[in-house]
């Protein structure tokens, strides 16, 4: 596995722009889903809307908060390498403002092992 596709910046929405061709991880909930299972839509915790490309067809349904792990392309496009569903009790306690936030800090940070 290359080294840069282990190590994935947090980023929300409005960053998508700025990680272009990078690998990233983004948390949002699921507001749409292309029937043919190749896209779907998630809004992030700034209230961006993205949409996620997947390689390979979905095999379940997914809703609500989802973790996407893949790499940006285009302004507001994310080809997902994997996702992570999460519990629909956790999707319901979810402090989207409080995550965003967490990301904006984090990426404001010098990163000491880039």
């Amino acid at each position: 596995m290359a080294s840069d596709s282990c190590f994935r910046n947090q980023i929300n929405g409005s960053m998508v722009a700025q990680y272009q061709g990078r690998n990233v991880s983004v948390i949002g909930k699921v507001i749409n889903t292309n029937p043919n299972g190749l896209s779907f839509e998630i809004r992030t915790g700034d209230d961006m809307i993205v949409n996620v490309t997947m390689q390979r067809p979905l095999t379940e349904p997914i809703s609500e908060l989802i973790e996407v792990k893949g790499k940006c392309q285009g302004r507001m496009n994310i080809l997902c390498d994997s996702y992570i569903m999460f519990p629909s009790d956790l999707a319901k306690t979810f402090d989207a403002a409080m995550d965003n936030e967490a990301v904006i800090l984090c990426n404001s940070i010098a990163n000491p092992w880039k």
